[in-house]
């Protein structure tokens, strides 16, 4: 055992401060480090690692310096990242070579923090630069610890290759858990815990689960609350050790106390459930606090939802939408995606405002919620809010591979239109169309069907219109059951010889008439008073018909007949020129409806189905919503 690890109750770095006065940077960086990674058999305390990291940095140590970057990008155990200040601590070591401040620019620049935009090319150079560093380190005659474990994460990971892609194979495999090995037995905490992930999931060296926890428990013993965390489960599940849930809620506990977000939310988890725990929403709410207060957005966002439904705390929209936000703020998507909904709804307390809900929206497709992304297309795409077209394809098409059958549906509406800003065309329609109908979109089925009838986007095939008539009918749409009536019964060539062919057409254009169809009405009208397809001439039943069409809304064709036949006298209606004239009113304005009917139906389907889209889950009164966004959460969001 060190010096280090034999004081290290003695407090290095102690209360009063007073313990470094007049050590020398070498020695402070040298506590430092081991203090806060936990080298040496060092027990982990971040606070003051980083106090003594600093202090070696300030005297001016490049070593320190570059681990000093590090630990503000990372955030060390009881400490808070500090991106900004990390890259500019790594500039000074980076050019001098230090692999730590590198490596804290190359993960600046892959992420985008900091204030850097996102640069996969300088990434790479800067790990490449790290990666060599590391293997120095290592090679020397007494190697670096943490070298030995970064050089074995970099040949794992990918990031000491010239293309930054990951090498699975079972040599790299073993020979990064070796270093790994190699830094665990030097007094390295993180290493001693992916070593315990080595063994227990077989990776690199032969499936070992007692040799895991063995390595777990130095980790832990160390500090680490990642390997205390695991160790936890280890114990929650009886791997490498029996089973026992007392003991690994004391470790939740225990790891949860000393700052790990992750076992704080497990902790809140199991009170929430009743598991290992008396349940306990209280319980549950206090813990999912402590978890977002160390930076766990998905426990901010649990916490919301406790706000925003009253489990385990008074009510309280406005601190919902508070944890919300943060939550949102953080990166997690389904926050953004509660908010946005919110904002459109007007719920959680939020007055409606549209444009913010946009904001929110936009915000969660980009963090990778795809039950969004239809809405905020169609919403975009109709004008809504700012008519976008563009936008509004692009993110219904981001949607639509995603599986979404509303986008895939709006997506063959707004190209078969032609309105809305997207340019008309019929063979795309059909694309969409035809990919709607095998997602079961019952519209689309029935869209795709009038395109093989009329030869819009495709070849003419009217036995393929039929079968798609019949499919959409079948599941209960009206215009493809009126549509299948007559496209059947226009194929017959002698009308008095009755069919099967014209029994089914019949019985369809029955059913669309019965489901509220004025078309269907009206052509039923036609074939009593005319007698056709073995319909006995009756003009008391096309008077019933016709009247039927008008009050479903027809194009003006049974108002018309309806005047006539108020005019002359006939259909057995006394002659009545009043009605006749109310008659020829009713159908002069569905025939002006219908003259804009045509460039108004697609856009009138996109606005239904904006209206229609699914928005949210209801939190305020589903004590279950909450599991229904983490499943949501699960499949991708």
């Amino acid at each position: 055992m060190s010096d280090l690890a034999k004081n290290n109750d003695g407090g290095v770095g102690g209360a009063n401060g007073n313990e470094t006065t007049g050590l020398s940077a070498a020695e402070l960086y040298r506590r430092g480090r081991a203090l806060a990674f936990g080298l040496e058999g060092v027990k982990i305390d971040g606070p003051k690692g980083l106090r003594l990291l600093t202090e070696a940095a300030e005297a001016g140590s490049l070593d320190a310096q570059g681990e000093l970057a590090e630990a503000l990008f990372d955030g060390l155990q009881g400490t808070r990242p500090d991106a900004a200040r990390a890259i500019e601590v790594a500039q000074k070591p980076a050019e001098a070579g230090n692999p730590f401040a590198l490596d804290t620019l190359g993960a600046a620049y892959r992420d985008g923090s900091g204030g850097l935009r996102k640069d996969a090319k300088k990434a790479r150079a800067f790990f490449a630069r790290a990666f060599e560093g590391f293997k120095r380190m290592s090679e020397e005659p007494n190697p670096d610890a943490r070298a030995l474990c970064y050089l074995g994460c970099y040949l794992g990971d990918g990031r000491g290759s010239a293309n930054g892609k990951s090498n699975k194979s079972p040599e790299v495999a073993a020979e990064t858990a070796r270093l790994w090995r190699r830094s665990a037995e030097l007094g390295f905490a993180t290493a001693a815990t992916n070593v315990a992930s080595a063994y227990l999931n077989g990776v690199g060296v032969e499936k070992d689960e007692a040799e895991g926890v063995r390595w777990l428990r130095a980790a832990a013993n160390l500090g680490d609350r990642r390997a205390s965390v695991k160790l936890a489960f280890c114990y929650w599940n009886g791997v490498g050790v029996e089973e026992d849930e007392a003991e690994a809620i004391r470790r939740f506990r225990t790891a949860a106390e000393a700052g790990s977000a992750e076992a704080a939310t497990n902790l809140a988890e199991f009170y929430w459930i009743g598991r290992g725990v008396e349940k306990s929403e209280t319980e549950a709410a206090r813990w999912f606090r402590k978890a977002a207060e160390l930076g766990s957005a998905a426990s901010a966002r649990d916490l919301a939802a406790f706000y925003a439904s009253g489990f385990g705390v008074e009510k309280n929209e406005t601190e919902a939408v508070r944890w919300f936000r943060k939550a949102a703020e953080a990166g997690d998507a389904p926050a953004a995606k509660r908010l946005g909904f919110a904002y459109f709804n007007g719920s959680l307390g939020l007055a409606k405002d549209a444009a913010e809900g946009v904001r929110w929206l936009r915000r969660a497709v980009e963090l990778g919620a795809r039950t969004p992304a239809a809405f905020l297309g169609l919403t975009l795409l109709t004008g809504g809010v700012e008519a976008n077209a563009a936008e509004g394809v692009r993110y219904l098409k981001s949607a639509a591979k995603g599986g979404d059958r509303w986008a895939t549906e709006a997506l063959g509406l707004a190209y078969w239109s032609g309105e809305l800003g997207v340019e008309r065309d019929g063979a795309e329609a059909v694309r969409w169309f035809r990919k709607a109908d095998k997602s079961g979109c019952v519209d689309a089925t029935k869209n795709l069907a009038i395109c093989f009838e009329t030869g819009d986007g495709v070849e003419k095939d009217a036995a393929e219109a039929v079968r798609l008539y019949r499919k959409a009918a079948e599941k209960g749409n009206v215009e493809a059951a009126r549509r299948l009536g007559l496209r059947l019964l226009a194929d017959v060539v002698d009308e008095e010889k009755e069919t099967e062919t014209v029994r089914e057409g019949v019985r369809w254009t029955r059913r669309a008439a019965q489901w509220g169809d004025a078309d269907a009405s009206y052509f039923l009208g036609v074939l009593c008073e005319e007698g056709r397809f073995g319909f006995r001439k009756s003009a008391a039943k096309a008077v019933e018909f016709y009247r039927a069409a008008v009050e479903f809304g027809d194009d003006g064709s049974a108002a018309n007949r309806l005047a006539s036949a108020f005019e002359t006298g006939d259909l057995t209606l006394a002659k009545d020129p009043a009605k006749a004239v109310e008659y020829r009113k009713r159908a002069a304005e569905a025939f002006e409806r219908r003259k804009f009917a045509a460039a108004t139906e697609c856009r009138d389907a996109l606005e239904r189905l904006a209206r229609s889209c699914p928005r949210e889950y209801d939190f305020e009164t589903s004590p279950w919503a909450r599991w229904l966004v983490r499943a949501d959460e699960a499949d991708g969001v």
